[in-house]
């Protein structure tokens, strides 16, 4: 549900992932070369490298991963001072280029940046799912308890938010809400209607839906949950194609009737 959603990633902190050159880079002169980042693991996983969809791809060279742009808002290790670049257009590393002891949270990263994903609604899961079980391999507390302390702290804090990371953007529903909540909208359910009206046929379609749904019989809920999910999965293309292309307004209302849907999707699945 919506509401469980917005709880859950508003009450919690985001971090940011690795960043180094993957594929056919020249090696790091620093001390990062001793110590592969995640991102050359993840990237090295990539089928199909892509600025568009990648932010840990080749275009990221050794100069992008230097921590000469430091600002006020760095990043500085717990363990040996190091500080790192706060600059939101690059992934973050967990672990310390000096040291290589886990880093502390990044409060402002989005969930694409720690997963390492250029913020666009379209994306491939098979990826998603990978860099979320490669980074939770090293990041996970069960790895940091012989340390105790801050760093397994900091360990769980990682894999808490990880988890909030990758279930929310492989959701189509809350992927696009949260994109929209980074982009200004309020989309607590008491606000929701204010901000942009719901199209009235649409709510008129709902309510007939669940009218028919609840005089037909057992035996026609298999086909009429075979037409909802083909109406969701042509809502959540036109969803992605908005939201991509900048037109907030219009994906917001088409977001909020996608939860429409889903609800009624789940009606349907508890009949079948």
């Amino acid at each position: 549900m919506l509401s469980g959603f917005t709880s859950q990633f508003l009450s919690s902190s985001t971090f940011a992932p690795a960043l180094s050159n993957i594929f056919n880079v020249r090696p790091f002169s620093n001390a990062a070369s001793a110590h592969p980042s995640l991102a050359q693991e993840l990237g090295s996983e990539c089928k199909t490298p892509s600025s568009e969809t990648c932010i840990t791809c080749p275009q990221f060279s050794e100069e992008s991963y230097n921590i000469d742009d430091l600002s006020a808002g760095s990043i500085v290790c717990c363990s040996c001072g190091c500080p790192h670049s706060s600059n939101k257009s690059k992934p973050f590393d967990f672990f310390c280029v000096s040291c290589h002891h886990l880093m502390p949270p990044k409060k402002d990263a989005s969930f694409f940046q720690l997963l390492g994903l250029v913020e666009k609604f379209k994306m491939d899961l098979k990826s998603l799912e990978k860099r979320y079980r490669k980074l939770q391999m090293h990041v996970h507390p069960d790895k940091f308890h012989s340390n105790g302390g801050d760093q397994l702290e900091m360990a769980e804090e990682h894999s808490s938010i990880l988890n909030t990371a990758y279930w929310t953007l492989r959701d189509p529903e809350q992927r696009a809400f949260y994109m929209l909540s980074r982009r200004g909208f309020d989309i607590s359910e008491e606000h929701m209607s204010k901000q942009v009206p719901l199209d009235p046929m649409f709510l008129m379609e709902v309510m007939e839906t669940r009218e028919t749904i609840e005089e037909a019989p057992a035996e026609a809920m298999a086909g009429m949950l075979s037409d909802v999910d083909r109406d969701i999965a042509t809502r959540v293309e036109r969803l992605g194609e908005l939201l991509d292309n900048g037109q907030d307004k219009e994906a917001f209302e088409m977001a909020v009737q996608l939860r429409y849907m889903n609800q009624i999707r789940r009606e349907l699945y508890e009949r079948v």
